[in-house]
């Protein structure tokens, strides 16, 4: 129901625009759609501050010390990145702002199907994380490599929601990004005797080469996960992070393979 206003308000910015662009004359159509996405851009914020991260800390002080902490699927950051672009985009390539909008509106409604889900099916988290790909692919254009590679005997296999989506956005935010030239983002799934092995490559900005601070936020999230997988899986579970030469770093994860009943 929380992120249900997001989508609402996303759908509502996309009509909007349709209606900017074939009801006013060329000189004004512009302004009318900056306008519509400055609209968007302040009701998301709005929104979202009110029903997606402020109840968020309020759980977080409730449940203190009751076990690890689930992460909030949307990002604030990623959501107001997402507008700017679209927000550029218009200025030379309407059409793929355009594609960028329907994207961030499916993958908002992907995120609700798992939204206050404790285990989903694997697929519907890889669709998260494909969605997500493909809007951050229109921000960083072609430097942006990805690859997403899921053997279809494990789409069923259930694994703890949202474990997987804050590994990705920190592939892109302290890899990608700070990364110059090509880089590429690669997923790779398969079963490995009875285990499930989930496989994240980053060739974008290594751990030798990163800012201390960047690190630190890297160190702090693997650490959530393997909290999550200790909950979850006990000591049957394997996080692994190392870096990959001569560029990049390498998240690997080793969970039970538990198909759903």
């Amino acid at each position: 129901m929380r992120i249900a206003w997001i989508v609402c308000w996303i759908l509502f910015t996309g009509i909007l625009i349709a209606v900017s662009c074939s009801v006013f004359p060329e000189p004004l159509r512009l302004a009318a759609v900056l306008l519509a996405l400055a609209g968007v851009g302040g009701g998301a914020a709005m929104i979202a501050s009110k029903t997606c991260w402020a109840p968020r800390r309020e759980k977080v002080m409730a449940n203190k010390g009751s076990g690890p902490e689930k992460t909030v699927p949307i990002s604030q950051l990623f959501l107001f990145n997402t507008l700017h672009n679209i927000q550029a985009l218009i200025h030379f390539d309407a059409p793929r702002a355009s594609r960028t909008l329907e994207q961030l509106a499916d993958y908002v409604r992907a995120v609700m199907q798992v939204e206050g889900q404790e285990w989903v099916y694997l697929s519907n988290e890889l669709k998260c994380i494909d969605l997500y790909l493909q809007i951050e692919g229109a921000r960083f254009g072609d430097r942006l490599e990805r690859s997403l590679k899921i053997d279809d005997d494990c789409r069923e296999v259930m694994i703890p929601s949202c474990l997987l989506q804050p590994l990705v956005e920190t592939a892109l935010r302290h890899g990608v990004e700070a990364f110059e030239g090509k880089t590429r983002v690669s997923i790779s799934v398969h079963k490995e005797k009875n285990r499930l092995a989930i496989e994240l490559l980053d060739m974008g900005e290594g751990f030798d080469s990163q800012p201390e601070m960047c690190m630190e936020k890297r160190r702090l999230l693997y650490e959530r996960v393997k909290d999550r997988l200790q909950n979850a899986f006990g000591s049957a579970a394997e996080f692994k992070s190392a870096a990959v030469v001569p560029i990049g770093c390498r998240v690997r994860l080793l969970l039970p393979f538990q198909p759903a009943a």
